[in-house]
C-alpha cells in the first residue's frame, strides 16, 4: 500500500471535514491546556478536552456550512468524536517526532529557574538540571507538602556533592518549599 493510498484511506474512514477540523481542536486544546488547566486537579480532565471541542467544532461547522437539520443526528456526535481523535494524534505525532524531546522545566518559568539556582552549589554538575526538573515536576505534584519535602530531601541527598551535608540540604528544601 502506497502512502497516497494510505492517505486516501484516512480521509474516507474519517472525512475531510474531521482531519481539517481536527487542527483547530488541536489548536484550541494547546490554548486550554496552557491557559485553563494549569492546575493540578484539572489536568485530569484534559483528556477529555479535544472529544468535547470535536462535538462543539463539528456542530458549529454543520452550522456554518447550513446543515442545521444534521446537528441533532448521532452522525454529528460521531463525526466530533472523529475530530477530537484526529486532533490528538497530531498532538501526540508533534510531541513525539516535531518538536523533539523537551525538558520537564521552562527557562521562562522564574521558579523553576529559582530551583536550578537554589541547588546550584550543592548538586554535582552532571546531574543539576535533571534532578531540578524532577524536583520542579515534584512541586506540582497533588502531593502533600511532608510527602513533596521527603521526596526533594530523598533527591537532593543521593545527587548531592560530597562535601554537603544532610544538616546543610534541610533548610534549603524547606526554602524551595516556601518558595514554590
Amino acid at each position: 500500500m502506497t502512502i497516497f493510498e494510505i492517505i486516501l484511506r484516512i480521509i474516507q474512514e474519517y472525512s475531510l471535514a474531521a482531519l481539517g477540523l481536527g487542527f483547530i481542536v488541536c489548536g484550541l486544546t494547546a490554548i486550554i491546556k496552557r491557559f485553563v488547566f494549569k492546575s493540578g486537579r484539572l489536568k485530569k480532565f484534559l483528556t477529555f478536552v479535544p472529544f468535547v471541542l470535536g462535538i462543539l467544532i463539528y456542530a458549529l461547522f454543520l452550522l456554518i456550512i447550513g446543515k442545521m437539520t444534521e446537528i441533532l443526528q448521532l452522525e454529528t456526535l460521531y463525526s466530533g468524536i472523529a475530530c477530537g481523535a484526529v486532533a490528538t494524534t497530531y498532538y501526540v505525532v508533534y510531541e513525539q517526532f516535531i518538536r523533539g524531546k523537551k525538558t520537564g522545566m521552562e527557562i521562562s518559568d522564574t521558579k523553576a529557574l529559582a530551583v536550578m539556582g537554589i541547588l546550584n552549589n550543592i548538586l554535582t554538575a552532571e546531574s543539576l538540571e535533571t534532578v531540578s526538573n524532577d524536583i520542579y515536576e515534584i512541586l506540582n505534584s497533588d502531593n502533600e507538602e511532608l510527602c513533596k519535602s521527603e521526596q526533594i530531601l530523598s533527591l537532593i541527598k543521593s545527587n548531592k556533592r560530597d562535601d554537603i551535608t544532610e544538616k546543610e540540604i534541610k533548610p534549603l528544601v524547606k526554602l524551595i518549599l516556601k518558595l514554590i
